[in-house]
């Protein structure tokens, strides 16, 4: 079978979705489908690089520069953006609707009117709560795929006359489990610091600056630890700035976007890995580092809490505010808690076959 995935930010971007998209790809294949990936690309916007079987569209990737305009102006762009991208998919991308078994798009829901040239069923993954003025285009599809549990956010009951699924996360677990061999020197030399990691998109709706303010409140009240931030986006300079003017830059080490595969040695070398965002619903970064057996810190949002369901694995604080988070993390690091963590093991987590078998399960289910 031919499965082509839309994914709007891969060509820019590792966030959740597309690690998930990657894997999803990945299982596919491994049960024998052909799998195309198709996504924005502009090349004056330093395009990641692709090894997979891809038709990407030439598009402005406008979404760093949405960011950093007052809102709803950004979000307006967003929409636009996402508008092009698709006019632009219909006019120099119909052979690979028409000639393909089955679609996937991962993005706005407007991606849904792909269905109006493809031959193919269109299936929509669907993240968290979206408008209610797009749930037009939400059924639409002819399939959606929920993950994590964002489905008991819709209280509309005709949503779910569109066949679905529900589906968490999967983590690789070949390259994301509990070692002891990382080195501790890629974060910081002192290995008797207590070792704070983010790993994310640097964007509005992550909060770094959160995590920033609280390992300044950290500093103040004493508290030795040293802080890496692991990732790109369009907050990158800003959040240097940030640290520079908190006076922390000699705790926190910015570096950039890391390989997927390196990720594992920065967790498993790491004490504590923290979350600061605006809204979360089953964060696949999270998975990751309770794959590794990493402690964790993360606001009280989406499915957090369900999912660090023992302090074992970690602690959930609320408010979502740098004052709550820095007393969690003092007290963390106080009590060594994270110690419990790396004694208890590695949490058991999803792997990626069972969630691409699911998939496969719909499009017969759609299709007959």
């Amino acid at each position: 079978m031919d499965i082509t995935i839309v994914c709007t930010h891969l060509g820019h971007a590792r966030g959740g979705a597309e690690i998930n998209d990657l894997h999803l790809g990945s299982e596919f294949e491994e049960l024998g489908h052909s799998v195309t990936y198709t996504f924005q690309r502009d090349k004056k916007r330093n395009p990641i690089e692709f090894d997979r079987r891809c038709a990407p569209v030439s598009c402005p990737y406008l979404y760093g520069i949405s960011y950093d305009m007052p809102e709803p102006l950004g979000k307006v762009l967003r929409h636009l953006n996402q508008e092009l991208f698709v006019r632009r998919l219909k006019k120099h991308r119909p052979a690979l609707f028409r000639d393909t078994d089955m679609i996937l798009t991962t993005g706005r829901p407007i991606l849904t009117r792909l269905s109006s040239i493809a031959s193919a069923p269109v299936f929509h993954a669907v993240r968290g709560s979206v408008n209610s003025r797009y749930h037009r285009h939400l059924r639409r599809a002819d399939g959606l795929v929920f993950w994590g549990g964002c489905e008991e956010s819709y209280e509309d009951p005709d949503m779910f006359e569109t066949p679905y699924i529900t589906i968490d996360p999967g983590v690789n677990t070949d390259l994301f489990y509990s070692y002891t061999n990382s080195s501790v020197q890629a974060l910081s030399r002192d290995e008797a610091v207590p070792q704070l990691l983010f790993v994310g998109r640097l964007e509005p709706v992550k909060r770094v600056d959160q995590i920033l303010q609280a390992a300044s409140i950290l500093r103040d009240d004493g508290i030795p630890f040293h802080l890496t931030v692991i990732g790109d986006g369009s907050q990158f300079e800003s959040l240097k700035q940030t640290a520079s003017e908190l006076a922390i830059e000699d705790v926190v080490r910015f570096t950039g976007r890391v390989p997927h595969e390196d990720i594992p040695d920065y967790l498993n070398a790491s004490d504590v890995f923290v979350l600061s965002s605006r809204m979360e619903n089953h964060p696949i970064a999270l998975k990751e580092a309770m794959a590794c057996g990493t402690y964790a810190v993360a606001p009280d949002t989406g499915r957090i809490r369900e999912m660090l369901d023992s302090e074992n694995r970690g602690q959930v604080y609320k408010p979502n505010t740098a004052e709550s988070l820095a007393a969690v993390l003092e007290t963390v690091i106080s009590t060594e808690a994270y110690e419990i963590s790396t004694n208890t093991g590695p949490a058991q987590v999803a792997g990626w076959r069972e969630n691409a078998e699911e998939l496969i399960k719909l499009y017969r289910t759609v299709t007959g």
